[in-house]
């Protein structure tokens, strides 16, 4: 998706779902219950950070 879209594209998702919907971060811990839009231009991967997984963008 292009660059610019992807996070006004997860808040209208988020106020139109009943789980939380953001932009992912990178780093960011992944939690259940949420669903994660990868930033424009990035591709999203779940990386293993112990007995958890963290969003990386590249």
């Amino acid at each position: 998706m292009p660059p610019g879209f992807t996070r006004s594209f997860a808040e209208r998702l988020n106020k139109l779902c009943q789980i939380s919907v953001k932009e992912a971060e990178d780093g960011e811990r992944v939690l259940p219950g949420h669903a994660y839009i990868a930033p424009g231009d990035k591709h999203m991967e779940l990386a293993r950070s112990g007995a958890n997984y963290q969003n990386q963008n590249s």
